[in-house]
């Protein structure tokens, strides 16, 4: 059977629950009734999984992750050149990579091999915390309705769902239940009684979503909250934040917000997703609902490895001390990095990573002047970086806990020494570097904006624009892509245009540059892997969109 917690330590975390708040606050919604939900939410439904008979039949989930990932630390030059009279920056990646797969599937019918990529995968335990606030009447929660009837269509027998609705207050409609035939019916049913009406509490929502997940009785491997609302709620985010803390700040799962239309509060549903590494949609059509929920679902059903911790540490104990005194970790991007040690020793944590896919994470390294006059040859290679990975696979079949190292090796030079210039440009560290900095300057741009300083934000874009058209040869194509999100930028930055619906897209595309996040708006989106392509193109195929 499932993970089972035991009944004695479960009553001990509820003891301190507040009851009449808890009774006051929350409805547990049975149909069109209404009662105080239970203390504890220890009501799911039970769930089969035995990774031991595993092997035949649905779900069979197959992924060595000791083979499937990989750790790389790269730099823009592989050599270094000492300089006495000025501070040099160099920008270091350190790239997570996973394969798509790492058993041979004996299938050789493409669409018989997409279908493996379905039944090879995690079960799920998914929530969805939907706003039924009097502003989600009419388009809005119908659209909302079909894609939660189109999720079940796409949800397995072992999978699980659990439906909880706010306004001013929150209900649960459904405890936590399988997602199989004989439920389905009774889920329609549910999904279709929800009706919209008073005003928007989001952190009732999520609360409540948090205290299913915590208090289950049993785990499927992978777990997800999806929150849906159009509404503004200042201040929810720290909320919300207070409750994660709360009830489950060690708790491994993602959050992905969906935010509807364009007076919304999209930086409030950004922060939210961010607590727990989530994406973050901004519908600006309804019916592009549908494929958003079949993006995140798709990186749901992608997930190999859960808890990944990445530590970056600067190797100044070395016999290259000498050489590099004082030099420091001067500048990280996104806010995915925390500080372990100030100027030497950083990390990145992961809740989920998902088969096919790149984690590239960059920052700047600053080594101060030096006057090197002598090398000798043993000192030409330096170890300066190392890193280090380690993530619980989903499937514990190989091993149950994988780690990796990898060191930045420098090859280094005196000043006077002649040094090809562009031998040795790495394309990808370039590449994903100019990423990371184009995602800067959206952020700038924004806050050029809010500000009404419209033109210096657009200097700021067309300054970046005009950077990558002096990349390295092999990037061009790909910073196309990029540049056509700093181009829209530049639309979505105007008077007028940035106030109404601007910003959210500009919110969305720098998040999707920053961290490498699908958006499956695009045909070709760089940052999809192969499951949630197809799965987004079936879904646009059958409404006759990118045919």
């Amino acid at each position: 059977m499932g993970n089972n917690k035991s009944s004695s330590s479960r009553s001990k975390k509820n003891q301190n629950f507040e009851k009449k708040q808890v009774q006051s606050q929350i409805l547990d919604e049975d149909f069109l009734d209404y009662k105080p939900v239970v203390d504890i939410l220890d009501d799911d439904e039970p769930i089969e999984y035995n990774f031991q008979k595993m092997g035949v039949g649905q779900n069979k989930q197959k992924y060595n992750l000791d083979k499937g990932l990989s750790l790389d630390v790269k730099t823009l030059h592989k050599h270094f050149q000492f300089n006495s009279s000025a501070s040099q920056s160099i920008p270091v990646m350190v790239s997570v990579k996973t394969l798509d797969k790492t058993e041979d599937s004996p299938k050789t019918d493409l669409e018989a091999a997409k279908q493996d990529r379905l039944e090879n995968r995690p079960n799920l335990d998914l929530v969805c915390v939907i706003d039924r606030s009097g502003s989600m009447s009419g388009n809005k929660i119908e659209n909302v309705k079909k894609t939660l009837e189109y999720l079940l269509e796409l949800l397995g027998e072992n999978d699980r769902l659990c439906l909880i609705a706010f306004d001013s207050c929150v209900s649960r409609r459904c405890h936590l239940m399988k997602t199989n035939s004989s439920n389905k019916p009774n889920l329609i049913k549910i999904i279709n009684e929800i009706h919209c009406h008073g005003g928007t509490n989001i952190n009732s929502g999520m609360e409540l979503a948090f205290r299913v997940l915590k208090e289950r009785k049993y785990y499927n491997p992978v777990s997800s909250i999806f929150l849906l609302s159009d509404g503004q709620d200042g201040g929810a985010d720290l909320r919300v934040r207070q409750s994660l803390e709360k009830h489950l700040s060690q708790e491994c799962f993602t959050i992905h917000s969906f935010g509807f239309g364009s007076d919304h509060d999209g930086p409030l549903m950004n922060k939210i997703c961010s607590l727990k590494d989530g994406n973050f949609y901004y519908v600006e059509k309804i019916n592009q609902v549908d494929e958003f929920f079949v993006d995140a679902l798709g990186g749901l059903f992608s997930v190999i490895a859960q808890e990944i911790i990445i530590d970056v540490e600067l190797l100044l104990h070395s016999q290259y001390k000498k050489f590099f005194q004082n030099a420091n970790v001067s500048k990280i991007y996104g806010d995915m990095w925390s500080v372990i040690k100030q100027d030497t020793q950083y990390r990145v944590q992961i809740n989920q990573l998902l088969s096919g896919i790149s984690k590239d994470f960059i920052f700047e390294i600053t080594i101060p002047a030096n006057n090197v006059e002598r090398l000798e040859d043993f000192e030409r290679n330096a170890e300066i970086v190392k890193a280090t990975v380690s993530a619980i696979p989903v499937d514990p079949t190989y091993t149950t806990k994988v780690v990796k190292d990898n060191n930045l090796v420098l090859t280094l030079f005196t000043q006077n020494e002649k040094v090809a210039q562009d031998s040795e440009i790495n394309d990808s560290v370039e590449l994903n570097y100019l990423r990371v900095k184009a995602s800067e300057a959206m952020d700038q741009a924004m806050k050029e904006a809010e500000q009404q300083k419209y033109e210096s934000g657009q200097q700021i874009l067309q300054s970046m624009i005009e950077r990558f058209d002096k990349s390295h040869p092999k990037n061009k194509e790909k910073l196309q892509l990029i540049k056509k999100d700093l181009e829209e930028c530049q639309q979505n930055a105007k008077p007028g245009v940035y106030e109404s619906e601007g910003k959210f897209k500009m919110l969305m595309n720098m998040n999707a540059n920053l961290k490498q996040q699908s958006r499956a708006i695009e045909k070709c989106d760089m940052y999809q892997n192969c499951l949630q392509q197809e799965m987004v193109s079936k879904v646009k195929a059958k409404k006759g969109l990118f045919q």
